[in-house]
């Protein structure tokens, strides 16, 4: 359990980081009015809700660490959760406001399985490369046994 709540702090941080980042590259690319800017308590529920968005959407990847589930499930419910945190924050801070609703979802999920397809590819890759490491370290063992 100790080895979840680590790991769940460890990645929420890194989320919450990333949130004020992508906060701070959109101030930077002028996506907002100079009006708005001025208004710091504005600013301020930008920058929080972008790291509890962040937070939220890292640290639920906890979910994929849960071995008795198969890898269909944990990608439904993590994007279950992140879509609706999304959203939740999208409409409490208007982020999106002039935005279709159906442009939205098709972005973010379109978004979400190119994230999804990278890290599941970057992973196959990883465990292709450990089973031929444990086939070398079988033969290897097998001849010396010779």
């Amino acid at each position: 359990m100790k080895r979840y709540v680590n790991s769940f702090i460890f990645r929420a941080l890194i989320g919450a980081l990333m949130g004020i980042a992508i906060c701070l590259m959109l101030y930077g690319f002028g996506m907002y009015d100079e009006i708005i800017i001025d208004n710091k308590p504005y600013v301020l529920m930008q920058f929080i809700g972008s790291a509890l968005n962040g937070i939220i959407c890292m640290g639920s990847t906890i979910v994929y660490d849960i071995d008795n589930l198969g890898l269909s499930k944990v990608t439904l419910f993590h994007y279950v959760i992140t879509l609706v945190s999304f959203f939740s924050f999208n409409f409490l801070l208007g982020w999106f406001s002039e935005f279709n609703i159906i442009l939205i979802l098709a972005v973010f999920t379109v978004a979400y399985f190119i994230i999804w397809l990278v890290n599941y590819l970057i992973y196959k890759r990883e465990i292709r490369r450990m089973n031929i490491d444990l086939e070398d370290i079988k033969q290897k063992a097998g001849e010396s046994d010779e």
